[in-house]
């Protein structure tokens, strides 16, 4: 064994521990060596084929990082694997058969690990791509459970303070500052995490899929219940409103569908409560039908919100998720010559069941 032949194999083996600390320039080092190793020289010795596990292992890794890089010297190294070591033969001492067999041997063995190392790579994409939007559907559910739940429930609060009469005005006006300020946070942290979301949904194409049934028994249970804890906080604010319900609710529905529908309703009454005019009351009816279900609210607008065409932040997030499923949502306001300002709302939420539902008024 010459110095040529032992430098050889010294840097060979240094290029596979230069694998592991950096695989994709160890890689290369790995498959220059092995080239280099071919030509046919005086001063060395071919590696043994052995070493040509490493240049697989190698072209994986390459693969891996990028696919087109990897096929391309996959077709390199198979090409110089099976070229160089004929340099220096006879022609009579070749057979044209099992050459050619070698070279088709040799180009899967090359082509394969590339592959693999590239469905490798997909495959973690698609997987940390599921990751990010399991995260993001985390965080929207939290966004939306702030906005449907703790902050509509600091502004009813806000709003009952205000009609508490009480000596005591400083502590009053403190609570609902604090209040106040817990809303606005509230409302701030919501924007932060919709607005997240948003752009990864965006950006991956990814839509969302249906999580499952709901009984239309439920939903109607959910509906009444949501309007009987609403109506009563509006009644305690002066609002005399009416509700109308479906008597009943055929069929089931998606989990996606019926978490939009007690939503909308239960964001509907907060927008009552905050952008209404007591004097007037409301009215909320909310339809079932065969493929659909109609929400439509009527009130008058305070004389501070008159120039409000939306509820805000929560009905331009319902609006957008109606419209993603096939739905709508649409608010008009009127100014009549008394004065007053009409604000209307209807909605649309897509059902998919076969049997129509019976609906009292």
């Amino acid at each position: 064994m010459t110095d040529c032949d032992l430098f050889l194999i010294g840097f060979s083996f240094g290029s596979l521990v230069c694998t592991v600390f950096s695989p994709w320039h160890g890689s290369w080092v790995t498959l220059i060596v092995w080239c280099v190793s071919l030509f046919p020289s005086g001063l060395w010795n071919s590696l043994p084929p052995e070493y040509f596990m490493a240049c697989a292992m190698a072209l994986g890794i390459i693969g891996y990082f990028q696919l087109n890089q990897g096929l391309a010297l996959a077709a390199v190294v198979s090409g110089m694997s099976w070229f160089l070591p004929l340099i220096g033969h006879e022609e009579k001492d070749i057979d044209a058969g099992s050459c050619s067999q070698r070279f088709f041997l040799i180009l899967v063995m090359c082509l394969v690990p590339a592959l693999i190392g590239g469905l490798m790579q997909q495959t973690q994409r698609q997987m940390e791509l599921r990751d990010m939007v399991r995260r993001q559907e985390e965080k929207l559910e939290i966004a939306h459970t702030l906005h449907d739940y703790v902050t509509n429930d600091v502004v009813d609060a806000i709003l009952l303070l205000g009609q508490v009469q009480d000596a005591d005005s400083v502590k009053l006006d403190e609570a609902k500052g604090c209040l106040r300020k817990a809303s606005l946070r509230s409302h701030a942290l919501i924007e932060q995490l919709e607005d997240v979301h948003h752009a990864n949904d965006e950006d991956s194409g990814i839509t969302d899929v249906s999580r499952g049934q709901v009984d239309g028994d439920e939903v109607l249970r959910a509906l009444c219940e949501i309007a009987r804890t609403h109506q009563s906080r509006l009644e305690l604010l002066g609002f005399d409103g009416a509700v109308l319900l479906p008597e009943l609710i055929s069929g089931d529905d998606c989990m996606e569908r019926e978490t939009i529908l007690l939503g909308l309703v239960r964001e509907l009454f907060a927008d009552v409560a905050k952008h209404a005019d007591a004097r007037y009351g409301y009215v909320l009816t909310v339809e079932a039908s065969l493929n659909e279900y109609l929400i439509r609210l009527r009130d008058v607008a305070a004389a501070a919100d008159a120039s409000i065409e939306s509820g805000g932040t929560g009905l331009s997030r319902y609006e957008a998720q109606l419209k993603r499923q096939g739905g709508y949502l649409r608010t008009q306001c009127e100014d009549v010559e008394s004065g007053l300002h009409w604000w209307s709302l209807e909605a649309r939420v897509p059902r998919n069941v076969g049997n129509r539902a019976r609906v009292h008024w």
